[in-house]
């Protein structure tokens, strides 16, 4: 289990966040919050990269700066500008992960085989890394994260610059993975949020305004939801927008009602998503 305890945390006199309190168990743990909200940061917090200005972060009920390299084996990291080095093959960057991981060869060769089946790359071996797309970098992230079976994934944007079937293709595999250990991602594509996570972070004004399940937050925004179409207008007062798609000459406009009115006589009540949440909660 980790668990943040009032935790604050900057760089130099700027400060970033302030008074986190949160605990992971195992499970998909999604950050949500338009960039500069401390996502990174959060992340960054979260392997020791960067050490909190107060507060304390701890695994298992000891801080994780104490445990030092002992914490560092139970967590795997993706970064969010993940490059590889680029003169190195698929395999031989694993490898040197591996090794950085401390991890003896006759266990990671047969995880390395593995892995590259798991995340999609085999028959990419023994491609330099130069020449993967940024889809398949990622792949190769997440598994340098996998290395070792790690009990702690933290994955900073991992399915940004990916199409659309790897993009379906992660998000299966953290979430056959998520019942034996902590997944903690930063996300601002909320789709990623609806499809695999258990619980939500919101980050809001440099601390964590929600820490709920998806199905609470959609809760809160019950008989809140509508659609209407409609020629095209400004939405009046009160009224969120959410989307609006073009149909010929009339515009279909999904919104939230913050008092709970649909205004339009027209307009259709519908089942609240995360993102009517994430338009509310940061317009």
């Amino acid at each position: 289990m980790l668990e943040l305890i009032d935790v604050a945390a900057g760089y130099k006199n700027k400060k970033v966040l302030t008074g986190l309190n949160a605990t992971f168990n195992n499970g998909v743990h999604a950050i949500i919050g338009p960039n500069g909200v401390g996502k990174t940061t959060l992340m960054k917090l979260l392997v020791t990269l960067l050490k909190p200005q107060s507060g304390t972060i701890l695994y298992d009920g000891e801080n994780i700066l104490t445990l030092g390299n002992k914490y560092l084996n139970f967590i795997g990291y993706l970064p969010q500008d993940f490059e590889p080095f680029q003169d190195l093959n698929g395999i031989d960057y694993l490898r040197y992960i591996a090794e950085c991981k401390n991890l003896r060869k006759d266990e990671y060769d047969s995880q390395i085989k593995y892995l590259f089946t798991f995340v999609g790359l085999d028959g990419n071996e023994k491609t330099k890394t130069k020449k993967y797309s940024g889809g398949m970098k990622k792949r190769l992230g997440l598994a340098q994260a996998l290395l070792g079976d790690p009990q702690v994934l933290v994955l900073d944007e991992p399915t940004a610059s990916m199409d659309p079937e790897e993009v379906h293709s992660v998000r299966r595999m953290l979430s056959s993975t998520s019942a034996s250990r902590t997944i903690i991602i930063s996300t601002h594509i909320i789709s990623d949020v609806d499809e695999i996570a258990n619980n939500i972070i919101a980050l809001k004004d440099g601390t964590i305004s929600k820490n709920c399940s998806p199905e609470s937050l959609c809760h809160e925004l019950a008989g809140h939801v509508f659609t209407v179409e409609s020629e095209m207008i400004e939405l009046p007062d009160g009224l969120v927008e959410v989307s609006r798609k073009r149909n010929e000459n009339r515009y279909q406009y999904r919104y939230v009602s913050l008092t709970g009115s649909p205004v339009f006589d027209n307009a259709v009540s519908c089942a609240p998503k995360i993102g009517d949440f994430y338009a509310v909660h940061y317009r």
